[in-house]
This record gives C-alpha cells, structure tokens and sequence, in this order.
C-alpha cells in the first residue's frame, strides 16, 4: 500500500494494487542510485477511475522497501495515455534541498568541507565546530 500526499502534506489518496474499489498500480520498479542512496520510482495507475486525479506532479508518495526504510518521493513527471498514467518519482529529500539551499559561490582557493557545510546550514542556528585531538 502507498500513500499520496499533497505539497502540504496532506494525506490525499491511498494506492493498493488489490484494492477493487480504489486505486490501484501496477508495473511498480523501485531502483536507487546507490547503496543507501536517493531512489526512483516508476509506477502505472490506471485511469478508469476519478480518483486517479490526486496522481499529479509536485504531489508525493510514501514507500517503503523491503528492507522497511520509509521513502517519500515526489511525483516528477506523468506520462498519460488512453488507459493509464505512468509515474515517475524521486526521492523528495533532493527535492526539498535544492529548494532551501541556495547556490554557492565557488572558492577562489581550497577549502575545507566546512566551508560548504557552514553554507547548508547558514541561518538554522546550527554550527560546526572543530574537534583537535593530540596524540600523546
């Protein structure tokens, strides 16, 4: 089972591919990038029903795989056709750090991985600091 939840995290459908009265999917592939990493997924819900409506882009999709990690993934891009809806979606985290991470301008020299940390988390309240050890 899958859930469907608006841009205001809204729950606004439920996915079964059971389901006799609901809405159903079918065709669903799961993939990640990388060990651990950001996932796709690419799924066809059928469009005989109106309830097919809440299948649009910007809305999410709660997952979870099989080994149970949770998974919320935007809906990237439909492709229609006379019967169904293919879905493509990504993993929101992405998503959501592009939009609350503004660019950053390129160092002129080397920098430690700070300076690109500090950046992400500018204005959160949040530092890193330095931690020296000396070996005795």
């Amino acid at each position: 089972m899958l859930y469907v939840y608006n841009n205001n995290y809204q729950r606004v459908g439920i996915l079964d591919p059971d389901s006799t009265e609901g809405l159903t999917y079918y065709d669903d592939k799961l993939t990640t990038s990388i060990a651990n990493g950001l996932y796709s997924l690419e799924l066809k819900v059928p469009k005989n029903t109106p309830k097919n409506s809440v299948i649009r882009v910007g809305n999410m999709i709660e997952e979870r795989t099989m080994h149970g990690k949770q998974l919320l993934l935007t809906i990237s891009n439909i492709v229609e056709n006379k019967h169904d809806k293919t879905v493509f979606a990504e993993d929101a985290s992405i998503n959501l750090l592009n939009g609350y991470v503004d660019a950053i301008q390129p160092p002129t020299a080397p920098e430690d991985i700070s300076y690109y940390a500090n950046h992400i988390i500018e204005n959160t309240g949040w530092k890193i600091g330095i931690v020296e050890l000396q070996n005795t």
